[in-house]
């Protein structure tokens, strides 16, 4: 009797544990006005919640995901139902907010692609329920009794603070390695200095100019292109610089390019001189000098000074030698130091956000669901890329990356060799930042 009562005990409780694994979890609830209080109580300050956007630009799929991780945020609190119900209101004072970063911080990013023309973000943050609920409370969506003008005022005015997107938002920290790559890459720039189209000035003077110019580069470490080889360039090619580029770029910005400069530097030029009794000759230079990016043309350092009478430079020989030492003197020791330091800074800090542009061409292209999958196979090897046009011959992008034309090429062949159908791509052509591809289709 004692043995049938205990295994009648023991089996009751197998039954009961049972019941209890397999019961179904309770579905989400929508919370009623009188469960708010309560709810909001049992709530965290904070609660980590994942969100995703899609947008044409980067920032707008990074604010996207925020407002997709506070509208799950709002569900948190009042549940889908009053979510769903209020939805015009809360896109008013939440979702279409500017500001919406003041509810959310990032704890790490889960992806970052681009497929067609928009970005795709998601991330994973950590959500602010308490200040949710305050606003949601000051514009009457949840709380008891009415809501002041004062207290609508006081969250309304919180939320027009400016709060832009940061820089460490778009552009995650470089490694240590790409810290040595970006550094070791501005020491080896090349430079080309020419002289600026609309200049009128005698040839030998900018010449003298150009030539001090590239003296204080190189003196300095870097490389610079000789002025005769570049300038026959321009003679000997105009009609293909035309047939080309249709003039979109300028002349200057298209020799860098085909000389493989990373910079060019523009000259303007205008000396003055004058010849006092007892053969003393003076001169003075106003000079400016801009520096671009070779690939996208981007401004990256400006210097102008204008030599006054007083600070004439002189010269027993003649007046022609007045001007010319005084355009190389304002150049070497006025423009240049201030110039190359503006160049080192924007140079870097543009690398370290943006990467360095590499124009990639593939032959025999894939369709575009291929292509989508090699991109995501790259996504955390590039900074980004775009497309710049695509026929059914080829399709060309530019590439943004912190490495040098052999990381890229890897990048892709590493990539390729898991899409199927891409696994025989190979390179056909490198020649400066450019790669040529064939898909091996």
């Amino acid at each position: 009797m004692k043995v049938i009562l205990v295994w009648f005990i023991i089996t009751c409780s197998i039954l009961i544990s049972i019941s209890c694994v397999s019961a179904p979890p309770p579905p989400k609830q929508d919370y009623s006005d009188s469960d708010e209080k309560a709810r909001e109580q049992e709530l965290p300050d904070e609660m980590e919640i994942s969100g995703g956007g899609q947008s044409p630009s980067l920032g707008g799929a990074m604010t996207q995901a925020k407002i997709e991780a506070v509208r799950k945020g709002v569900i948190e609190i009042i549940g889908d139902s009053k979510e769903n119900s209020e939805k015009d209101k809360l896109s008013e004072v939440l979702y279409n907010s500017k500001h919406v970063s003041k509810y959310v911080e990032m704890i790490e990013r889960t992806r970052k692609d681009k497929i067609g023309d928009d970005y795709i973000y998601e991330g994973r943050y950590t959500v602010k329920l308490k200040a949710i609920g305050n606003t949601l409370k000051a514009h009457g969506i949840i709380g008891e009794g009415p809501i002041t003008k004062i207290d609508v005022e006081k969250v309304v005015a919180e939320e027009m603070e400016d709060e832009p997107l940061k820089d460490e938002e778009i552009y995650e920290e470089l490694t240590r390695k790409e810290e040595i790559f970006v550094k070791q890459y501005i020491d080896k720039i090349s430079n080309l200095v020419f002289f600026s189209e609309d200049i009128d000035e005698d040839l030998d003077n900018i010449k003298g100019a150009i030539t001090i110019a590239n003296d204080y580069l190189i003196s300095n470490g870097r490389t610079a292109i000789d002025f005769e080889t570049a300038k026959k360039l321009k003679e000997d090619n105009i009609t293909i610089y035309e047939e080309e580029t249709g003039g979109e770029i300028s002349i200057t910005q298209w020799i860098a390019q085909k000389l493989n400069a990373d910079v060019y530097i523009e000259l303007y030029g205008k000396t003055e001189g004058k010849t006092e009794i007892g053969g003393k000759h003076y001169g003075t230079a106003n000079v400016q000098m801009k520096a671009y990016e070779s690939s996208t043309g981007e401004l990256v350092g400006s210097v102008a000074y204008n030599q006054l009478d007083m600070k004439a430079s002189f010269s027993k020989i003649s007046q022609k030698a007045a001007r010319l030492s005084a355009i190389q003197g304002v150049v070497y020791s006025k423009i240049m130091p201030q110039l190359f330091k503006q160049i080192n800074e924007n140079m870097v800090n543009k690398i370290s956000k943006m990467g360095i542009r590499y124009e990639v061409i593939i032959q025999s292209p894939p369709n575009d669901r291929v292509m989508s999958k090699l991109w995501k196979k790259m996504v955390r090897e590039i900074k980004s890329y775009d497309l710049v046009y695509q026929t059914e011959e080829e399709i060309k992008y530019n590439v943004y990356m912190i490495g040098n034309v052999e990381d890229v090429k890897n990048v892709f062949y590493d990539a390729s060799e898991s899409v199927s159908g891409l696994e025989e791509m190979y390179a056909v052509l490198v020649r400066g930042k450019t790669i040529t591809f064939n898909s091996g289709l």
